[in-house]
């Protein structure tokens, strides 16, 4: 019998940067110094809009684990570590609070895709939101080296 392939609804999706860093708290807290030299990189009237958008975001991976700011500790997420996305891009599940707390911008190119939906989300479809969880989980290696790199 013919085996079916593992990833085969694999969906692609690109990073908005720090704030996609699929870590838990205690990893998380290393990119500290990256975090803080993004601070204030954006303008504060898209602030909202932003953090709206990125709390609507598809959960990809439901992680139980409370994450807490690891700049100032001003804030603390439920499931923080967990993956939102919108089907073209991913982030963790305290991004929004990031951007929301301490104005961190997202990468220019997620910034760019979300003006042009004037950052109201479009709906996905369960088969879609497995397609990206298929291709995180396939490519996880990658996305952790490329982050490690990134930082170095």
């Amino acid at each position: 019998m013919r085996q079916k392939p593992r990833f085969r609804h694999a969906h692609a999706v690109e990073s908005i940067g720090i704030l996609s860093a699929i870590a838990p708290q205690q990893v998380f807290e290393q990119a500290r110094s990256e975090l803080q030299k993004r601070t204030g990189t954006l303008p504060g009237e898209e602030r909202a809009a932003i953090a709206s958008y990125l709390r609507a975001g598809a959960i990809v991976f439901a992680i139980m684990e409370h994450t807490t700011d690891v700049l100032e500790g001003a804030f603390g997420v439920p499931g923080g570590s967990g993956v939102r996305t919108d089907g073209a891009y991913y982030w963790r599940g305290d991004a929004a609070d990031y951007v929301e707390r301490y104005c961190i911008a997202p990468s220019d190119d997620f910034l760019s895709h979300g003006r042009a939906l004037q950052w109201s989300p479009r709906p996905m479809a369960e088969e879609d939101i497995a397609g990206v969880y298929d291709y995180l989980m396939a490519n996880m290696r990658q996305i952790r080296r490329a982050r490690k790199r990134h930082r170095t």
